[in-house]
């Protein structure tokens, strides 16, 4: 796969993007299907399941576009310098950050894909949970299709986690298009013969 160039992204992404991938390899058996999905350019909304602190980091190591990630800001006061140069933007999850939603929208409308978990945070029982309406409204906004993503398998040194691309989600603008999405990833995540989504780090 090429190295993601362009869209944005500096050295900075181009080195950890590439020393993550090599890391991902040794540390675990990875599969991607579904690719042909994600379009190769114009705007797109990632939407994978959450279970881990891993989800965000592989995922943007599968695609040759850079990835941008909607990403806790409780994080950044102390991971911010590096968050920012892969990509990331804070969300403040108690209420309704406008500006993040502003970031997203400005982003879409560049043409960028970014990464939201319809979820909106990890599902720490293994279910999948209720979908937030972000993802939905969004791609409403901007036309950027929703690409959804079962992520199934183990995070074990050199066990199979699989990431399964799905095609858009067909969304009608009413209170069932997060349902839809979740249902979407549900169905990829189902067609794994294990049929489980990742275990917790």
């Amino acid at each position: 796969m090429r190295i993601p160039r362009g869209e944005g992204v500096g050295v900075t992404y181009v080195v950890i993007w590439t020393a993550a991938r090599i890391l991902f390899g040794i540390l675990f058996s990875i599969r991607v299907e579904g690719l042909e999905h994600v379009p190769a350019s114009g705007a797109a909304i990632i939407s994978p399941n959450h279970r881990t602190a891993w989800d965000p980091p592989v995922v943007s190591t599968l695609l040759a576009r850079p990835l941008r990630h909607m990403a806790k800001a409780e994080l950044f006061p102390t991971l911010g310098f590096v968050l920012r140069r892969v990509g990331s933007y804070p969300v403040r999850r108690q209420a309704v950050d406008m500006h993040a939603i502003r970031h997203s929208l400005t982003l879409l409308k560049a043409g960028r894909l970014i990464c939201i978990f319809p979820e909106g945070t990890r599902s720490r029982s293994g279910t999948l949970g209720e979908a937030k309406s972000g993802a939905a409204r969004l791609s409403l906004q901007t036309g950027a299709p929703v690409i959804p993503v079962g992520i199934s398998g183990h995070y074990g040194f050199r066990q199979r986690v699989t990431f399964r691309f799905g095609p858009p989600v067909t969304l009608c603008d009413d209170d069932q298009d997060g349902q839809r999405i979740m249902a979407a990833i549900a169905a990829l995540i189902s067609s794994d013969p294990r049929g489980q989504a990742p275990g917790l780090i």
